[in-house]
């Protein structure tokens, strides 16, 4: 039995193997998915709905096939807590699985690359080159001589570019099973529709050996859409030419051990730049990446290039959109109290979800590439148009909601998705072909349109001086008694995102609609499930004064403020070379910061039954943007946070040290080989006063998230690729000594809990620890009735010191960090049993 794998690009490493016969997964889901929607549709002649609607189900599919994925790779090691024990790692995995696991090319390099993906790609371009050509009447769109609707079309090539891989693996033969394949899957419905939908989806291939080549135009937009998803084009790191040869390498290797990638000939053909002869071929797609001759990839692409010559007279029928609430971190700042603050992320998050879902609606699901941070990026027709005042105003009621809004559109062909901007395509003599062509890619496509003159500010609100400003921004003009309609709508997307989390049922459908869509509400939900109801959403930061459970003023916690970025995911991103490879990292960017805050805390959830006696968490989910992250929560629990939050980070992305040796190809398979660094940084501001100002905390988080960066890039790359949880901490005491700040790694979290818990053991409380040690210039002053009044307290301030040696940090900052985690963690806790227990007394393994 033929057995192949789908590498992850960033990690190189595999989950599971997949053979022919596992199409047959992917293959029921979409049978169910049809059955189910044709039991709305029955009796009802509405072909365009019932494909759209099938479409959308498909692309729900996978991205549940991905969702679980993640859960897989946190839990495939063990199932020893909450979080774990509610996914099933049985035997028989999802089917949804299966379009993660299936590659969309078998061989190298395409393996690096899901079907799913693929097929959402291939969809993307498809549809909305289709509409465009309707849009422009570049001609009628026929099916055995009947004119097709707008809707009929949308629903005809979604359908057939979605499924037009289905027959896969292997790749040889795939268009006449997929043909097959297609028609067994809807005969039962309606022969006609399943005839069309088969040939569609089908031929999608228009080389020499194909016998079935497009016929029409929709077949045609879907082979082109095909070709510019590329799926078999490498991913090439800028100026890690290593990186191309140790995937290359690790392909050898599999093959070798039995999995097929094509063949050792085949590979040995790419390792010495033998390329295809022709277009569009069945056995070999190189694409003429690597050649010494710049045109070689051109010519590979010639029928793709003249595209839209063929289609269109030439017209683009493609174009990138990309609409962002700029400076999305100055709204946050305008609010003094948490009810603005995070309304104002909660408010911003669904005016670009509502954006994404017009998109979504209007075209399809497919084509929106991110919908996270304050912006929205989507694939859509080169005719699609947005009147954003308009639809701001038809949804609150009033364009003044934001000071101003950047919309980009810039336009493109089919070949510059798979080939770069045309501009590239030539003028590369005596350029390293590796240069060349990883800077001939739908990455550098996205960098043209980003930094060139394709966005337009649209100033929607210039508010005149007034005399009366709203008393919660201080910057904006009053619009209702004391408060200006930013901030009234921040407040009541706030209020309303709390009492939905508590199962208010008399919220309102507009706020309803709009909350449940966001990841802030999500997280939530899922974490309030797996903790069994043991999570609370503040109201007000003034809540962490009162006992756990109570409105008794003792036993409480302090707030930190944690602000969050990721290192390296924007040149990451830039680096792909197709839209395939885009969406896979953004989705995993996004879903990797997702999984691990839920797992995090829900492992924060579990610590704090300790002490309270059942699972417990409570938090304020700010922002969960696609690299962006801003939560507060109780500081006695920060550094289980950091522990829990790193070790997410590196059960899914791996962390190796530089040059780390593998002993066997299957321990290549296994172990994850990360080639780059793509952690996250984070600045921790801890303040003990809860009448503290939130926006200053915020200046002071972001203030230590650049030191968390600085560090990242001078002490933890060099070490390390991977990812992880990098942290620096203070307090509103210690604030002043900002060039004291010890960043740590969210793995060293566990270290620093149980030294400060040995400390406060020997008696050596946070004021003790600044009294008894004092450093001296290059000498170290253990004070005397430390060392004859308490031998336990003098051998763990030992241990500080080796600690700090060992590990090569700055003493003083290690006990700079120590004091202000001492001061939090010797704090009342909780009273049982007639007994006062602290923070710092729970065991921690």
């Amino acid at each position: 039995m033929t057995r192949y794998l789908r590498i992850d690009p960033l990690t190189l490493s595999a989950v599971a193997s997949v053979s022919d016969s596992d199409r047959e997964h992917i293959i029921n889901v979409v049978r169910n998915i049809v059955n189910n929607v044709k039991k709305k549709y029955e009796g009802r002649n509405d072909w365009s709905g019932f494909l759209n609607e099938i479409a959308d189900e498909i692309i729900e599919a996978i991205n549940r096939g991905w969702e679980y994925y993640f859960k897989y790779l946190l839990c495939s090691d063990g199932k020893d807590n909450a979080f774990c024990r509610g996914v099933s790692l049985d035997d028989k995995l999802p089917d949804e699985f299966y379009f993660v696991l299936i590659p969309a090319d078998t061989r190298f390099p395409g393996f690096s690359n899901s079907i799913g993906d693929h097929m959402i790609t291939t969809s993307a371009f498809a549809v909305s080159a289709a509409l465009s050509y309707l849009d422009k009447r570049c001609g009628e769109i026929k099916i055995n001589n009947r004119v097709l609707s707008r809707e009929e079309v949308r629903g005809i090539v979604r359908v057939s570019a979605l499924l037009h891989d289905i027959g896969k693996p292997p790749p040889n033969g795939h268009a006449s099973r997929t043909k097959d394949i297609v028609y067994d899957i809807f005969k039962d419905i309606d022969k006609e529709l399943a005839e069309i939908l088969s040939n569609t989806a089908s031929r999608h291939h228009y080389g020499q050996n194909y016998r079935d080549k497009p016929s029409n135009v929709l077949e045609w937009i879907i082979a082109y859409a095909d070709k510019a998803s590329a799926s078999s084009r490498a991913f090439l790191i800028r100026d890690s030419p290593d990186a191309f040869k140790d995937f290359l390498d690790l392909a050898k290797d599999l093959q070798s051990i039995g999995y097929d990638l094509g063949g050792q000939e085949y590979l040995n053909q790419i390792e010495n730049r033998i390329y295809e002869s022709e277009e569009d071929s069945e056995d070999y797609r190189t694409y003429g990446i690597l050649s010494t001759d710049e045109n070689k990839a051109l010519a590979l692409a010639k029928k793709l290039i003249s595209a839209e010559e063929e289609l269109c007279n030439g017209e683009k029928l493609l174009a990138l959109y990309h609409l962002e609430v700029p400076s999305i971190k100055s709204y946050l700042r305008r609010g003094r109290e948490l009810s603005i603050y995070s309304g104002y992320s909660l408010l911003i998050d669904s005016f670009i979800h509502e954006v994404s879902h017009y998109i979504k609606r209007s075209i399809g699901k497919e084509a929106v590439i991110s919908e996270e941070g304050g912006s929205v990026l989507a694939i859509v027709p080169s005719t699609f148009k947005l009147n954003v005042g308009e639809f701001i105003s038809k949804l609150f009621g009033s364009e003044k909601v934001f000071d101003f809004i950047r919309v980009g559109k810039m336009d493109f062909k089919f070949a510059e998705a798979h080939l770069g901007p045309k501009e590239n395509w030539s003028g590369w003599n005596n350029v390293n072909p590796y240069t060349r062509d990883s800077l001939r890619g739908f990455g550098t496509l996205l960098s043209k349109f980003f930094g060139g003159n394709y966005t337009h500010t649209l100033i929607l609100w210039n508010p005149e001086p007034s005399g009366r400003l709203c008393e919660k921004c201080k910057v904006n003009p009053v619009y209702e008694e004391k408060v200006c309609l930013p901030c009234s709508l921040a407040e009541r997307f706030y209020e309303s995102y709390r009492r939905m989390i508590r199962g208010d049922k008399e919220v309102s459908d507009f706020f309803r609609d709009k909350l449940s869509k966001l990841r802030s509400y999500k997280l939530i939900v899922d974490l309030d499930r797996i903790l069994q109801h043991g999570v609370k959403v503040l109201s007000t930061i003034d809540e962490m004064e009162k006992r756990v459970g109570s409105d008794e003023k003792k036993f409480g916690r302090d707030p930190v403020l944690i602000v969050a970025d990721g290192d390296n995911f924007g040149n990451i991103k830039s680096n792909v070379t197709t839209l395939t490879q885009y969406i896979e990292i953004t989705r995993r960017f996004t879903y990797m910061i997702y999984y691990s805050l839920l797992y995090a805390l829900t492992r924060v959830g579990e610590f704090n039954s300790k002490l309270f006696l059942k699972p417990y968490v409570e938090l304020v989910p700010i922002l969960i943007g696609g690299d962006d992250i801003s939560i507060l929560i109780s500081a006695q629990n920060l550094l289980q946070f950091a522990y829990y939050f790193d070790e997410a980070l590196v059960k899914i992305n791996g962390r190796v040290e530089n040059e780390q040796k593998y002993e066997s190809v299957s321990d290549k398979i296994i172990r994850k080989k990360p080639y780059l660094w793509f952690g996250i940084s984070a600045g921790a501001f801890v303040y003990t006063n809860t009448a503290y100002p939130l926006f200053l905390a915020r200046e002071k988080a972001e203030f230590l998230e650049h030191i968390s960066k600085s560090e990242s890039k001078t002490r933890i790359q060099r070490r390390y690729k991977g990812s992880g949880f990098i942290l620096s901490i203070l307090d509103n005491k210690f604030i002043y000594e900002g060039s004291r700040v010890l960043s740590i790694l969210g793995e060293e979290a566990k270290d620093i809990y149980n030294i400060i818990r040995k400390l406060e053991e020997s008696k050596i409380s946070y004021r003790k620890l600044l009294d008894y040690v004092k450093l001296e210039s290059d000498r170290i002053r253990i004070f005397y009735d430390v060392a004859r009044n308490n031998k336990d307290a003098a051998e763990n301030i030992i241990e500080v010191i080796q600690y700090a040696d060992r590990k090569s940090i700055p003493l003083s900052s290690y006990i700079l960090l120590l004091t202000i985690m001492s001061k939090i963690i010797e704090k009342d806790a909780n009273q049982i049993n007639g007994k006062t227990m602290k923070y710092y007394e729970v065991r921690w393994e």
